[in-house]
C-alpha cells in the first residue's frame, strides 16, 4: 500500500506540473504562430484529471476495504501495512504448495514401493508355481514308471526274450528235479510195462 501511495503521490505532482506549464503558455503574450501546444495539452490535463480522480476514489476504497480485512483477521486495519498483511497469505500458500508437493512425492514413492513389493510377491507366487508344476511332474513321471515297471514284472517283459524263453523252457522240468517231464513220462511207461511182464510171467 505504501508503494502504491507513493506512486499516486508522484502521478499527482507530474499532473500539477503539468497544469501550471499549461497555465504559463496559455498566459504568454505572444505565441508563436500554429502552435499547439495549449490544445494538446489543454485536453491531456482535462483526461488526466477525470482519469487520476477515479484513481484517488480507488485507492480510497481499497483502503477502506483493506482495514475492514485487517480487521476480520484480527488485525489493526490502522496500522497494519498491506504488504504484510497479504505476506502472510503468500507464506501460508507458498508452504501449502511444499506441503502438496511433499505429499505428493511420499505418495508417489510409496505407490511405487507397493508396486515393486507387488512385483516380488507376483514374481515368488509365479517361481512356487513352476517349483510345483515341475515337482507334480516328475511326480508323475515317477509314478508311471513305477506303473511300468509293475507292468513289466507281470508281463515279463523286463526280463527280455531270452528270459521269457528260458522261463518257458524251464516250464517242461518237473519241479525239484532237472528231468525234462517228457522223459519222466517215458520212464513211467516202461516202468509200467515191465511190471505188466511180470505179472504174466508169475501167471
Amino acid at each position: 500500500m505504501a508503494e502504491l501511495e507513493k506512486d499516486i503521490g508522484l502521478l499527482r505532482k507530474g499532473l500539477t506540473e503539468c497544469k501550471r506549464e499549461l497555465d504559463y503558455q496559455a498566459n504568454r503574450p505572444s505565441r508563436d504562430y500554429g502552435d499547439k501546444y495549449v490544445d494538446v495539452m489543454g485536453d491531456f490535463v482535462s483526461l488526466a484529471e477525470v482519469v487520476f480522480g477515479e484513481l484517488e476514489d480507488q485507492l480510497a476504497d481499497m483502503k477502506t476495504q483493506l482495514e475492514v480485512v485487517t480487521k476480520a483477521y484480527g488485525e489493526d486495519g490502522s496500522s497494519t501495512d498491506s504488504s504484510v498483511f497479504f505476506g502472510y497469505f503468500n507464506d501460508f500458500l507458498n508452504a501449502f504448495k511444499e506441503a502438496h508437493q511433499e505429499n505428493e512425492i511420499a505418495r508417489r514413492k510409496k505407490e511405487n514401493e507397493e508396486r515393486r513389493r507387488q512385483q516380488q510377491e507376483e514374481q515368488k507366487q509365479q517361481e512356487k508355481e513352476r517349483k510345483d508344476r515341475r515337482k507334480a511332474r516328475n511326480a508323475a513321471k515317477a509314478a508311471g514308471e513305477f506303473d511300468d515297471l509293475v507292468s513289466a514284472l507281470r508281463s515279463g517283459d523286463l526280463y527280455g526274450d531270452s528270459t521269457l524263453k528260458a522261463r518257458r523252457s524251464t516250464s517242461h522240468f518237473v519241479a525239484g528235479t532237472r528231468k525234462p517231464v517228457h522223459h519222466l513220462d517215458a520212464a513211467r511207461e516202461r516202468t509200467r510195462t515191465h511190471v505188466e511182464h511180470d505179472t504174466i510171467t508169475d501167471l
